[in-house]
């Protein structure tokens, strides 16, 4: 038998052991920790100093850039007074870094800052609504265009909005659907209102009754 002593000493030993490996273990962690703290700081300080560039040569060559005229009609030229943009549109508002709002004809149209055209004037009227997407306006109905110029949402909504990265809900004779960033309906223009929840998951009112639509279930 083991004396009371002996078994009273290997308890300790033990103890002592788990608590120098679990002191160990937070201390480990805690290096982790740390390491993925200062990463994701360097990482955010690095995205902000490129950020913080870009916006200074950038908008600085902006800056330069101004409206002209020419025979009745507007373009851009930059600081040196060549033109970049030539005098073709009835007017010119330059909407972001990036783009400019045009009209022609009564018609609205998008370019970039070199001119090329990425939505041409056939609509009523263009806003743009995100970093990637513009609304357009259409016989009084609305659409999405993205900014490489494609048609993702058709002409033929009340109204669009963007509820995350991935999603629009879309009104139609006062009823409520959502389509995706490829413009698939996912869910048909029925519901009084449609709101997410959480990923891939909306909760759905029709006539006075919630629901929850489940995108992983229902497609």
């Amino acid at each position: 038998m083991v004396s009371t002593k002996k078994q009273i000493g290997l308890k300790n030993a033990s103890a002592a052991t788990g608590l120098r490996l679990q002191g160990q273990y937070h201390i480990e962690n805690s290096k982790k920790r740390i390491f993925t703290n200062k990463l994701n700081v360097m990482k955010t300080i690095m995205i902000f100093l490129f950020v913080s560039m870009y916006t200074m040569m950038y908008g600085q060559s902006q800056e330069s850039n101004k409206t002209t005229r020419l025979n009745g009609k507007q373009g851009v030229t930059n600081a040196k007074n060549v033109v970049i943009i030539p005098c073709v549109y009835d007017s010119i508002e330059q909407i972001s870094f990036k783009y400019y709002r045009t009209v022609k004809e009564n018609k609205v149209g998008i370019i970039d800052i070199s001119g090329k055209t990425v939505i041409p004037n056939q609509y009523e009227e263009i806003v743009q609504i995100s970093e990637k997407y513009f609304q357009t306006t259409k016989d009084k109905k609305i659409g999405i265009v993205d900014i490489n110029g494609k048609v993702i949402v058709l002409n033929e909504y009340n109204s669009i909005t963007q509820i995350s990265l991935d999603y629009f809900t879309t009104t139609k004779d006062n009823k409520t659907g959502l389509v995706d960033i490829n413009g698939k309906v996912l869910i048909p223009n029925e519901y009084d209102d449609i709101s997410m929840v959480a990923v891939n998951r909306f909760k759905t009112k029709k006539n006075g009754k919630f629901g929850i639509y489940d995108l992983n279930i229902n497609q």
